[in-house]
């Protein structure tokens, strides 16, 4: 059996569900604005994916165009200094296929565009960082970052064992994996839009955490060698 030395894991729709804290980030920075977003809006989080500009154009009322920089700025903060990250949780069964990995010797890293310092407060006000070999955010790889460069420079710049595998729940997950020579296995459990990430054509697709371990940990590893 073919097995993985190092899988690559993004974060968010991924591991664990923190829609409920990033919405709390752009509460924040609207209610500054004396703004509001429609409930019907952030009760999807899929729309966590657009760009912050489209957000601030859905604000209730809508703030002069002017106070964008602002909105970002206190987006930012919050995120990265106030965000307790309280209502973040892992998605049930993550837990325990982390430990089973772990205990087969494969590495468990986190290659996320999340600010480090936001990603280090989660790993420990969770008590979760004997779950990860490492945990990567955009400060470690420079403000351009992409996933795709994120993904080449934890490759080029790391020793992780291999065969590598990418989880992401994104069709930019599947593209950046495919970019740098590596299978992803997408997920259909997180945030992402689902749509998107199957025309990328995934590997396989999971739709819940038990399809994962058996992906990860049974017979479906044999033919994991490429696209």
């Amino acid at each position: 059996m073919t097995k993985f030395g190092t899988i690559l894991w993004d974060f968010d729709g991924t591991l664990a569900d923190t829609a409920p804290d990033v919405w709390a980030s752009v509460a924040y920075a609207a209610a500054a604005l004396n703004a509001t977003l429609p409930a019907a809006l952030t009760a999807d989080p899929s729309h966590l994916s657009w760009p912050l500009e489209q957000l601030f154009q859905h604000l209730k009322p809508r703030p002069d165009q002017r106070d964008f920089a602002k909105f970002d700025q206190l987006v930012a903060k919050h995120y990265r200094t106030l965000n307790t990250f309280d209502q973040t949780q892992l998605y049930p069964g993550i837990r325990d296929l982390l430990r089973d990995l772990e205990t087969r010797g494969i590495c468990n890293v986190v290659v996320s565009l999340k600010p480090q310092a936001a990603l280090d407060r989660i790993v420990v006000n969770k008590d979760w960082q004997s779950l990860f070999t490492a945990v990567y955010g955009i400060d470690w790889f420079g403000p351009q970052a992409t996933k795709t460069t994120a993904i080449r420079q934890v490759l080029t710049d790391t020793h992780y064992p291999g065969p590598f595998l990418y989880i992401g729940d994104s069709g930019t997950d599947v593209s950046a994996a495919r970019a740098n020579g590596l299978l992803c296995l997408g997920v259909t459990y997180g945030d992402g839009d689902v749509t998107t990430l199957r025309q990328e054509k995934p590997w396989q697709c999971v739709s819940n955490v038990d399809q994962l371990k058996a992906k990860l940990l049974g017979r479906e590893q044999e033919n994991a060698t490429g696209f």
